[in-house]
């Protein structure tokens, strides 16, 4: 033990291991009297005490580790270094953390003149993926290694080697094999998680002979203190000390350990023999190679039943090392420090309201009911051809004034949301979807158009708000892994509006031919009132959580001028302008398939009960689609890969389908006279007319899910930043009124209806070949820059937490 004072620095004191060195240096200092200071260094604070001085910080920023080391004007001593990212998080971050963070750390250390350095390393930098049986530290670097996580730890670890005696500093680095204990985000949450699946229980991977090593936490950080007492010993600094509790046990014995905690002692039920789980492990790293599934696969499968224990004479030589806590202490404690964080979480929750209002998935929904209210019932309206009237000549030209306005409302959509909020913005915005409604009433009384093309235009300039924030809240409230599922949680409450105006259309006009009553129009109108107060429940961003507990960040936006300009500068970004076309094509296809296919093939009541399966089918593909997106074994650009295909597939399906259709027609009925598709206009009744054309509409919905939510999808790859997210859904919006602005114009010139199926056509396969190219580059982590430097590890709140 030191007999003078110290001045301790641990970095990424904030998390897991990290808090277990402050609280191991903050007994001894009160069992001892000595009056070591104990600061930390971390990305943000989750424990508050008043003998520890905080600093909060990257360590990537030399002028954040140079406060921390010498605040006061007192340099540290001794430096804990513990910060890392967990295995699974993105490559990116554990570059920065791992190799660039500890470079950061090494030079900052040198330049205040600190004289020992014990960092953390792991006992993974020698397992290659074959059996580890006993090992002791004279066994090599793995080569290659099982995962990223791990080779970046051992190039920080040589860096930390390589600078004992460098400047006077003594250094030193600890090897821990599978931390448990109080705090842990990893090992015990993860066992008693799949104890709660039920499978991982009753199915056993291997024979369970292959003996595997955990470190109690606690443990870990005795070690830590000694190896820094001990460092300047010869036979300690430049060295590295694997840790374990020196009780090897199978795997699976170790797992029932933790899940008898929770009163489940049952056994497997199925045993998968080792040479068969060899031979799947194999599979695995095939797929694995060639990018299909992610690396940590086969390593997490295959440590199940490969042997990893280490010899940790070493440490217990020259260290004094001596495991305190056993197996049989440490995880009856592990457990009840688990669950009495998650019913504290949960009851923090409760308290403060995140659940279920402020909850991310709640937020979703409630979007989701904004939406069917609002533009679910204008979808339903437009999907008629013309808005409901015979004449579609006014109906397209709102859709032109509107999508015109929308091109502009788009581009600084996101400067507004940013400024005022998404509710304010989506209140607004939906107001003038009921005001668009209400025109209808007005033409069918007086047959002037002026007024709702005027009210088109109001609609431009309030939706490309409002579908600004809603686009940003869908993209940027779920976490990566979930993606796919909110957009269609989203996606099926958004259309059920559809198809409930489609309801709507079907019984006002059961009876009647021609345009639509005052009684749809009112229906509509006072169902699209009540979606636009429902955005006033919605919640602040910077109140909700996430379902991992993490908040929604917004930038603070102080001009919207400049903000604005930031959005124009997209179109010099190169994801942008590779996603234009998409954009552009995402509404298009609307003008033909609303007015030359179903508003002019069909009786009135027939478009609503069209509008009735082709949204309906928009929430089956949606909830399809979902299960291949969010499909985490399957790495996020081949998931890109597929879904773009099915896409390409469907399309090319519905509009070789639609070809085939409006080769028997050339027009659509109007004041002057009937259509002239062979037997006049098609009515859901007369069943043998009807099946192919409608059914080839719920089809086009298909198509139409399929596009939109992969563009959404493929948006939310960029980034997880909220306040760029705004910007992305105002840019997308836009691009899109422009493409809309133009197919609605193309049919009120009455442009040939085939001529407008072939521009359809052509426009959606090319913007799908550049999907293509997009989503071959598609990441697996939209993590940028900033975003990295915010779940750097010590932070147990993150998704990054401590080692």
């Amino acid at each position: 033990m030191s007999t003078h004072s110290e001045i301790y620095l641990v970095i990424g004191g904030e998390g897991f291991l990290g808090r277990a060195i402050v609280a191991a240096l903050a007994e001894r200092r009160r069992t001892t009297g000595n009056s070591d200071e104990i600061r930390v260094l971390d990305i943000r604070r989750n424990y508050f005490d008043d003998d520890v001085s905080f600093f909060q910080g990257d360590i990537c920023n030399k002028d954040d580790v140079q406060a921390a080391l010498k605040a006061g004007g007192q340099t540290a001593t001794v430096v804990f270094h513990t910060a890392s990212p967990i295995m699974k998080a993105p490559e990116a971050l554990h570059t920065r953390v791992n190799i660039e963070g500890t470079k950061v750390v090494l030079e900052e250390c040198h330049k205040a003149g600190v004289a020992k350095l014990v960092y953390t390393s792991s006992a993974s930098v020698v397992y290659s993926g074959s059996g580890l049986e006993y090992v002791d530290e004279s066994i090599g670097y793995a080569s290659p290694f099982a995962d990223y996580y791990s080779e970046t730890k051992a190039i920080a670890e040589k860096m930390v080697l390589e600078h004992n005696d460098m400047y006077g500093m003594r250094t030193a680095a600890l090897r821990p094999s599978g931390i448990f204990g109080p705090g842990d985000r990893q090992t015990t949450p993860g066992a008693l998680l799949a104890q709660r699946k039920n499978i991982p229980v009753l199915i056993q991977v291997g024979n369970n002979t292959a003996m595997f090593d955990f470190t109690y936490v606690g443990n870990l950080a005795d070690a830590h203190l000694l190896c820094a007492d001990k460092l300047y010993d010869e036979n300690v600094a430049g060295q590295v000390f694997f840790i374990t509790n020196d009780e090897p046990i199978g795997m699976w014995s170790f797992m029932r350990l933790l899940w008898a905690q929770v009163g489940d002692t049952r056994g497997p039920k199925l045993v998968i023999p080792t040479f068969v789980a060899t031979l799947i492990l194999g599979f695995l790293r095939l797929l694995a190679a060639v990018h299909l599934i992610k690396h940590e696969i086969p390593f997490v499968f295959g440590m199940t039943f490969t042997p990893r224990y280490f010899n940790i004479t070493k440490a217990k030589k020259y260290l004094g090392y001596a495991p305190r806590i056993p197996y049989a202490e440490g995880v009856p404690i592990a457990v009840d420090a688990c669950l009495e964080r998650w019913a504290k979480e949960e009851q923090d929750y409760l308290d403060m309201g995140y659940l279920p209002y402020f909850a991310a998935r709640t937020q979703i929904i409630i979007l989701g009911f904004v939406c069917f209210g609002c533009p679910g019932m204008f979808n339903a309206l437009n999907g008629t051809g013309g808005g409901g009237q015979v004449d579609r000549t006014a109906g397209n030209n709102a859709n032109t004034a509107l999508y015109v306005c929308f091109i502009f409302s788009g581009l600084f959509g996101g400067a507004i949301v940013n400024k005022c909020g998404v509710r304010f913005t989506m209140f607004t915005g939906g107001i003038m979807f009921a005001l668009y409604s209400a025109s209808y009433i007005y033409i069918n009384h007086t047959g002037k158009s002026w007024f709702t093309i005027w009210a088109g235009a109001m609609l431009g300039l309030g939706a490309g708000v409002f579908w600004t924030a809603q686009g940003m809240i869908m993209m940027s409230y779920p976490l990566e892994s979930e993606k796919g599922k909110f957009i269609t949680i989203f996606w099926i409450i958004f259309n059920l509006g559809g198809v409930l105006g489609g309801v709507v259309l079907l019984l006002t006009n059961y009876n009647h031919e021609g345009p639509l009553s005052d009684a749809a129009y009112a229906a509509f109108l006072a169902i699209e009132v009540c979606g636009a107060f429902c955005a006033l429940v919605l919640a602040p961003p910077s109140k909700v959580k996430r379902s991992d507990g993490s908040s929604i960040e917004i930038k603070k936006v102080e001009n919207i001028l400049d903000d604005a300009l930031a959005i124009l500068r997209l179109f010099a970004d190169p994801w942008m302008l590779l996603l234009i076309p998409m954009m552009f094509s995402s509404n298009f296809y609307y003008s033909y398939q609303f007015g030359p296919y179903n508003g002019s093939l069909f009786t009135t009541r027939t478009k609503g009960f069209n509008n009735i399966w082709y949204w309906g089918a928009q929430m089956a593909t949606s909830f399809a689609l979902t299960r291949l997106l969010d499909y985490q074994s399957l790495s996020r650009k081949l998931r890109a890969l597929i879904g773009v295909a099915i896409t390409f597939c469907a399309v090319n399906a519905v509009w070789a389908g639609t070809l085939e259709v409006q080769s028997r027609y050339t027009h659509g009925a109007s004041a002057t006279g009937p259509t002239d598709y062979p037997g006049g206009a098609i009515d859901f009744k007369d069943t043998a007319r009807a099946a192919g054309p409608c059914i080839l509409y719920a089809c086009m919905g298909i198509q139409d899910a399929l596009w939109n939510n992969m563009a959404y999808w493929l948006l939310g790859t960029i980034t997880n930043d909220a306040s760029k997210l705004a910007r992305y859904a105002g840019f997308y919006k836009a691009i899109q009124s422009l493409g809309a602005a133009v197919s609605w114009q193309l049919d009120a010139k009455n442009v040939a209806f085939k001529i407008q199926l072939i521009v359809n056509w052509v426009l959606l396969d090319v913007a799908a070949i550049l999907m293509f190219y997009l989503s071959f580059r598609v990441k697996n982590s939209a993590q940028e820059e900033k975003e990295l430097v915010e779940d750097v590890k010590g932070n147990p709140d993150s998704k990054a937490s401590t080692v």
